[in-house]
């Protein structure tokens, strides 16, 4: 009878401590939730990240473009990176707010003629805990001459990130 008595109490003390951690997981600040989303791969001389808040309400965003070593890509001189929201023109960006309906990016330009760069975007979020509240996405363009010729030609392409 005690090993009955014994085993309910252990059922019960389970059934408990996992209801606590449900209501626990509810409690939490949206402020201390966030999300980390990726773009696919691509080459080209100029890569642009850009994220758009589709939630209602404001999100710290941070976005950094990585090489294919995991390294973040440099912005020192021949590079050059722009921001979107006028915040210092470093890669990764610090977080900036960014208002619901709204949109900020970086754009990292390389030095014309030169090789292209292959990279991904990287965009760390906070306030929320839901990955729908944000759709970005890596535009790359990349410059190269018809074989034979000098006439350029510009390639393009836009690439969905999760």
């Amino acid at each position: 009878m005690k090993y009955i008595q014994a085993m309910v109490a252990a059922v019960c003390l389970f059934i408990v401590s996992g209801a606590i951690g449900a209501v626990r997981a509810d409690d939490r600040d949206e402020e201390d939730q966030g999300v980390v989303l990726y773009t696919p791969s691509d080459t080209g001389d100029l890569l642009i990240c850009r994220a758009v808040n589709v939630s209602d309400k404001t999100l710290g965003i941070t976005i950094a473009v990585i090489n294919h070593f995991g390294q973040a890509i440099s912005c020192a001189s021949p590079t050059t990176c722009t921001h979107g929201s006028g915040a210092p023109n470093t890669n990764p960006t610090p977080e900036v707010q960014v208002l619901k309906g709204t949109t900020t990016d970086i754009e990292i330009t390389l030095p014309a003629g030169g090789p292209a760069q292959d990279g991904y975007c990287a965009f760390a979020v906070s306030g929320t805990g839901d990955r729908d509240d944000l759709r970005v996405s890596l535009g790359i363009r990349r410059t190269t001459t018809i074989p034979g010729t000098t006439i350029p030609v510009f390639l393009s392409r836009i690439v969905e990130g999760h």
